[in-house]
Protein backbone atom coordinates (compact mmCIF):
# COMPACT_ATOMS: atom_id res chain seq x y z
CA UNK A 1 0.00 0.00 0.00
CA UNK A 2 1.40 3.36 -1.04
CA UNK A 3 1.77 5.72 1.94
CA UNK A 4 -0.10 8.88 0.98
CA UNK A 5 1.68 11.80 1.74
CA UNK A 6 -0.31 14.59 4.12
CA UNK A 7 -0.99 18.44 3.83
CA UNK A 8 1.73 18.97 6.52
CA UNK A 9 4.29 17.02 4.69
CA UNK A 10 7.25 19.01 2.64
CA UNK A 11 6.83 18.14 -0.81
CA UNK A 12 9.80 15.54 -1.94
CA UNK A 13 12.48 18.08 -2.94
CA UNK A 14 12.73 16.46 -6.99
CA UNK A 15 8.63 16.88 -7.06
CA UNK A 16 9.50 20.55 -5.86
CA UNK A 17 12.24 20.99 -8.88
CA UNK A 18 10.09 19.27 -11.86
CA UNK A 19 7.00 21.90 -10.80
CA UNK A 20 9.90 24.86 -10.39
CA UNK A 21 11.53 24.02 -13.63
CA UNK A 22 8.45 24.04 -15.66
CA UNK A 23 7.31 27.47 -14.06
CA UNK A 24 10.60 28.78 -14.86
CA UNK A 25 10.59 27.47 -18.57
CA UNK A 26 7.38 29.19 -19.42
CA UNK A 27 7.97 31.80 -17.10
CA UNK A 28 5.21 31.68 -14.92
CA UNK A 29 4.92 32.77 -10.99
CA UNK A 30 7.49 32.99 -9.46
CA UNK A 31 9.53 33.53 -12.18
CA UNK A 32 8.90 37.09 -14.54
CA UNK A 33 12.80 37.85 -15.70
CA UNK A 34 14.79 34.86 -14.53
CA UNK A 35 16.89 32.35 -16.87
CA UNK A 36 16.18 29.10 -17.12
CA UNK A 37 19.41 27.71 -17.30
CA UNK A 38 20.63 29.51 -14.07
CA UNK A 39 17.40 28.55 -12.27
CA UNK A 40 18.04 24.91 -13.50
CA UNK A 41 21.67 24.95 -12.20
CA UNK A 42 20.32 26.17 -8.72
CA UNK A 43 17.59 23.91 -8.54
CA UNK A 44 19.58 20.91 -9.56
CA UNK A 45 22.27 21.60 -6.92
CA UNK A 46 19.66 21.95 -3.56
CA UNK A 47 18.68 19.03 -2.28
CA UNK A 48 15.50 20.41 0.42
CA UNK A 49 13.12 22.86 0.15
CA UNK A 50 15.20 24.25 3.84
CA UNK A 51 13.88 27.47 3.64
CA UNK A 52 17.61 29.77 4.41
CA UNK A 53 19.23 27.46 1.98
CA UNK A 54 16.70 28.12 -0.45
CA UNK A 55 16.86 31.65 0.13
CA UNK A 56 20.76 31.74 0.01
CA UNK A 57 20.71 29.82 -3.20
CA UNK A 58 18.34 32.20 -5.51
CA UNK A 59 19.72 35.91 -3.50
CA UNK A 60 23.16 34.76 -4.76
CA UNK A 61 21.98 34.74 -8.52
CA UNK A 62 20.33 37.92 -8.35
CA UNK A 63 23.68 39.68 -6.71
CA UNK A 64 25.94 39.62 -10.38
CA UNK A 65 22.49 41.83 -11.83
CA UNK A 66 22.11 44.19 -8.58
CA UNK A 67 25.95 45.32 -9.75
CA UNK A 68 25.46 44.80 -13.60
CA UNK A 69 22.03 47.34 -12.92
CA UNK A 70 24.18 50.03 -10.88
CA UNK A 71 26.79 50.07 -13.13
CA UNK A 72 24.56 50.55 -15.75
CA UNK A 73 22.67 53.13 -13.96
CA UNK A 74 25.62 55.17 -13.23
CA UNK A 75 26.73 55.05 -17.25
CA UNK A 76 23.47 56.25 -18.30
CA UNK A 77 22.33 52.79 -19.79
CA UNK A 78 18.77 53.29 -19.02
CA UNK A 79 17.45 50.19 -20.70
CA UNK A 80 20.66 47.87 -19.41
CA UNK A 81 19.41 49.29 -15.96
CA UNK A 82 16.38 48.37 -15.73
CA UNK A 83 16.50 44.93 -17.03
CA UNK A 84 19.67 44.07 -14.86
CA UNK A 85 17.22 45.91 -11.70
CA UNK A 86 14.26 43.55 -12.54
CA UNK A 87 16.08 40.46 -13.19
CA UNK A 88 17.71 41.13 -9.49
CA UNK A 89 14.51 41.85 -8.45
CA UNK A 90 13.14 38.47 -9.85
CA UNK A 91 15.43 36.30 -8.29
CA UNK A 92 15.43 37.61 -4.91
CA UNK A 93 11.51 37.64 -5.27
CA UNK A 94 11.90 34.08 -6.00
CA UNK A 95 14.37 33.79 -3.28
CA UNK A 96 11.61 34.48 -0.45
CA UNK A 97 8.92 32.24 -2.48
CA UNK A 98 6.20 31.30 -1.38
CA UNK A 99 6.42 33.63 1.28
CA UNK A 100 9.12 35.56 3.76
CA UNK A 101 8.63 33.13 6.64
CA UNK A 102 12.38 32.82 7.82
CA UNK A 103 15.04 35.31 8.48
CA UNK A 104 16.80 35.04 5.12
CA UNK A 105 13.58 35.35 3.40
CA UNK A 106 12.56 38.19 5.01
CA UNK A 107 15.61 39.77 4.14
CA UNK A 108 15.49 38.04 0.21
CA UNK A 109 11.95 39.88 0.02
CA UNK A 110 13.23 43.31 1.25
CA UNK A 111 16.13 43.48 -1.38
CA UNK A 112 13.58 42.34 -3.94
CA UNK A 113 11.42 45.36 -3.26
CA UNK A 114 14.54 47.53 -2.86
CA UNK A 115 15.34 46.45 -6.68
CA UNK A 116 11.94 46.83 -8.20
CA UNK A 117 11.56 50.26 -6.61
CA UNK A 118 15.18 51.09 -8.25
CA UNK A 119 13.62 49.53 -11.86
CA UNK A 120 10.46 51.86 -11.05
CA UNK A 121 12.36 55.15 -11.30
CA UNK A 122 13.41 53.83 -14.96
CA UNK A 123 9.92 52.52 -15.94
CA UNK A 124 7.55 54.73 -18.57
CA UNK A 125 5.88 55.71 -17.31
CA UNK A 126 7.68 56.06 -14.24
CA UNK A 127 6.18 54.22 -10.91
CA UNK A 128 5.17 56.75 -7.71
CA UNK A 129 5.29 54.86 -4.49
CA UNK A 130 2.44 56.09 -2.07
CA UNK A 131 1.47 56.21 1.33
CA UNK A 132 -2.03 55.72 2.22
CA UNK A 133 -2.45 57.12 5.52
CA UNK A 134 -4.56 54.63 7.53
CA UNK A 135 -5.78 55.00 10.97
CA UNK A 136 -5.23 51.42 12.84
CA UNK A 137 -5.86 49.83 16.07
CA UNK A 138 -3.58 49.19 18.81
CA UNK A 139 -0.58 46.83 16.89
CA UNK A 140 -1.68 47.53 13.50
CA UNK A 141 0.49 50.01 11.30
CA UNK A 142 -0.59 53.36 10.16
CA UNK A 143 0.18 53.39 6.64
CA UNK A 144 -0.97 51.52 3.72
CA UNK A 145 2.16 51.37 0.97
CA UNK A 146 0.82 51.20 -2.88
CA UNK A 147 2.47 51.57 -6.24
CA UNK A 148 0.30 54.43 -8.71
CA UNK A 149 1.56 54.23 -12.42
CA UNK A 150 -0.80 56.83 -14.59
CA UNK A 151 -1.32 56.36 -18.94
CA UNK A 152 0.30 59.08 -20.26
CA UNK A 153 -1.26 62.18 -21.79
CA UNK A 154 -4.74 60.84 -20.15
CA UNK A 155 -6.06 63.91 -17.93
CA UNK A 156 -7.68 62.90 -14.45
CA UNK A 157 -7.92 59.14 -15.45
CA UNK A 158 -10.16 56.63 -13.81
CA UNK A 159 -8.06 54.40 -11.66
CA UNK A 160 -8.21 50.85 -11.19
CA UNK A 161 -7.17 49.35 -7.65
CA UNK A 162 -5.64 45.99 -7.62
CA UNK A 163 -4.48 43.09 -5.20
CA UNK A 164 -3.86 39.80 -5.45
CA UNK A 165 -4.41 36.62 -3.26
CA UNK A 166 -2.93 35.48 -0.06
CA UNK A 167 0.67 34.52 -1.96
CA UNK A 168 0.57 37.49 -4.00
CA UNK A 169 2.39 40.74 -3.52
CA UNK A 170 2.09 43.93 -5.19
CA UNK A 171 5.24 43.72 -7.23
CA UNK A 172 4.30 40.97 -9.20
CA UNK A 173 0.62 42.69 -10.32
CA UNK A 174 0.44 43.04 -14.36
CA UNK A 175 -1.08 46.84 -15.16
CA UNK A 176 -0.59 46.79 -18.47
CA UNK A 177 -3.71 46.34 -20.30
CA UNK A 178 -5.43 48.84 -17.86
CA UNK A 179 -2.88 51.58 -18.43
CA UNK A 180 -2.95 51.14 -22.39
CA UNK A 181 -6.49 51.41 -22.26
CA UNK A 182 -6.52 54.68 -20.37
CA UNK A 183 -6.72 53.88 -16.46
CA UNK A 184 -4.71 54.34 -13.72
CA UNK A 185 -3.45 51.21 -11.30
CA UNK A 186 -2.66 51.71 -7.80
CA UNK A 187 -1.36 48.05 -6.83
CA UNK A 188 -1.61 47.27 -3.08
CA UNK A 189 -1.18 44.43 -0.85
CA UNK A 190 -4.02 42.47 0.63
CA UNK A 191 -4.63 42.50 4.23
CA UNK A 192 -2.18 39.74 6.58
CA UNK A 193 0.16 40.34 2.86
CA UNK A 194 3.35 42.15 2.69
CA UNK A 195 3.24 45.95 3.51
CA UNK A 196 -0.10 45.74 4.56
CA UNK A 197 -0.54 47.35 7.95
CA UNK A 198 -3.08 45.54 9.58
CA UNK A 199 -3.60 41.33 9.33
CA UNK A 200 -6.56 39.64 7.82
CA UNK A 201 -9.78 39.90 9.92
CA UNK A 202 -13.42 40.21 9.67
CA UNK A 203 -13.62 43.71 9.18
CA UNK A 204 -10.03 43.99 7.27
CA UNK A 205 -12.00 45.92 4.52
CA UNK A 206 -11.02 48.84 6.98
CA UNK A 207 -7.68 48.78 4.31
CA UNK A 208 -9.71 50.14 1.52
CA UNK A 209 -11.18 53.20 3.16
CA UNK A 210 -7.58 54.88 3.43
CA UNK A 211 -7.05 53.95 -0.44
CA UNK A 212 -10.63 55.81 -1.30
CA UNK A 213 -9.81 58.72 0.97
CA UNK A 214 -6.46 59.14 -0.54
CA UNK A 215 -7.60 58.87 -3.80
CA UNK A 216 -10.16 61.61 -3.27
CA UNK A 217 -7.58 64.12 -2.05
CA UNK A 218 -5.10 63.61 -5.71
CA UNK A 219 -6.30 66.08 -8.17
CA UNK A 220 -4.64 64.23 -11.18
CA UNK A 221 -7.31 61.01 -10.42
CA UNK A 222 -10.92 60.87 -10.92
CA UNK A 223 -12.31 59.94 -7.58
CA UNK A 224 -15.58 59.03 -9.08
CA UNK A 225 -14.42 56.48 -11.10
CA UNK A 226 -12.42 54.09 -9.50
CA UNK A 227 -12.91 50.20 -10.01
CA UNK A 228 -11.59 47.37 -7.96
CA UNK A 229 -9.36 43.88 -9.28
CA UNK A 230 -9.30 41.28 -6.50
CA UNK A 231 -7.07 38.23 -7.99
CA UNK A 232 -7.74 34.75 -6.52
CA UNK A 233 -10.68 34.06 -4.06
CA UNK A 234 -9.18 35.93 -0.75
CA UNK A 235 -9.06 38.67 -3.15
CA UNK A 236 -12.74 37.62 -4.07
CA UNK A 237 -13.65 37.97 -0.06
CA UNK A 238 -12.74 41.47 -0.03
CA UNK A 239 -13.98 42.56 -2.81
CA UNK A 240 -17.51 41.24 -1.52
CA UNK A 241 -17.04 43.54 1.46
CA UNK A 242 -15.54 46.47 -0.39
CA UNK A 243 -18.87 46.35 -2.87
CA UNK A 244 -21.15 46.27 0.65
CA UNK A 245 -19.29 48.75 2.27
CA UNK A 246 -18.12 51.58 -0.02
CA UNK A 247 -21.16 50.71 -2.49
CA UNK A 248 -21.34 54.31 -3.56
CA UNK A 249 -17.58 54.37 -4.57
CA UNK A 250 -16.96 52.11 -7.17
CA UNK A 251 -17.95 51.80 -10.34
CA UNK A 252 -17.09 48.23 -11.08
CA UNK A 253 -15.87 45.06 -9.27
CA UNK A 254 -13.52 42.19 -11.03
CA UNK A 255 -12.29 38.90 -9.29
CA UNK A 256 -9.82 36.86 -11.00
CA UNK A 257 -10.96 34.03 -9.26
CA UNK A 258 -14.75 33.13 -10.53
CA UNK A 259 -17.11 36.47 -11.35
CA UNK A 260 -17.23 40.10 -12.94
CA UNK A 261 -19.31 42.53 -12.05
CA UNK A 262 -20.02 45.76 -13.82
CA UNK A 263 -21.91 49.27 -13.00
CA UNK A 264 -21.92 50.67 -16.58
CA UNK A 265 -23.64 53.66 -15.39
CA UNK A 266 -21.05 54.77 -13.58
CA UNK A 267 -18.42 53.28 -15.28
CA UNK A 268 -17.09 54.49 -18.80
CA UNK A 269 -13.73 54.32 -20.19
CA UNK A 270 -11.39 57.29 -20.81
CA UNK A 271 -11.55 56.55 -24.37
CA UNK A 272 -15.43 57.60 -23.95
CA UNK A 273 -16.80 54.09 -25.33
Amino acid sequence: MVKQRTSAEPRPMAEVRANMLERARHLRNPFAYTRYEEVEGVLNRLDSVDREAWAQAFSALAAPYEERAAQAEQAGNREAALQNYLTAYDYYHVARYPAPNSPGKLEAYRRSQANFLKAARLMDPPLERVEMPFQGRPGEGNVSVGYLRKPQGVERPPVVALWGGIDAFKEERRDDPYREAGMATLVMDMPGVADAPLAGSEDAERLWDAMFDWIATRPDLDAQRVAVVGGGCSGLTYKMDIDQRRDGDIAGLVDRCVSIQFKPAAWTSSRGS
